[in-house]
C-alpha cells in the first residue's frame, strides 16, 4: 500500500521534478553508524536490495529492504 500510494506521488510530481529519495526499510532492532547513500551511488545496476544470508532454508533477511528512488524502481 506505502509504495503504490508512494508511486502515484512520485508520478504527479515527475512532470515538476525528477528528484525523489531512496527507499530504506529496516527492522527497528538495527542500527545505523554511517551514512547509506553509497550503497545507492556505488551499486548502480539495482531495483530493489536485500540482505543475504548463507542459510538454505532462509537465504533471504528481510531486516533491511533498500529500493532506488526512481519510478521504474518503485514500480517493480
Amino acid at each position: 500500500m506505502f509504495l503504490g500510494e508512494l508511486l502515484v506521488k512520485m508520478q504527479d510530481m515527475s512532470s515538476k521534478d525528477n528528484t525523489f529519495q531512496h527507499i530504506i526499510f529496516m527492522d527497528s532492532d538495527i542500527i545505523v553508524v554511517d551514512d547509506l547513500r553509497c550503497v545507492f551511488e556505488t551499486s548502480m545496476d539495482f531495483d530493489m536490495a536485500l540482505t543475504f544470508r548463507n542459510n538454505k532454508e532462509q537465504p533471504i533477511n528481510s531486516g533491511v529492504i533498500m529500493i532506488r528512488g526512481q519510478i521504474q524502481s518503485v514500480s517493480r
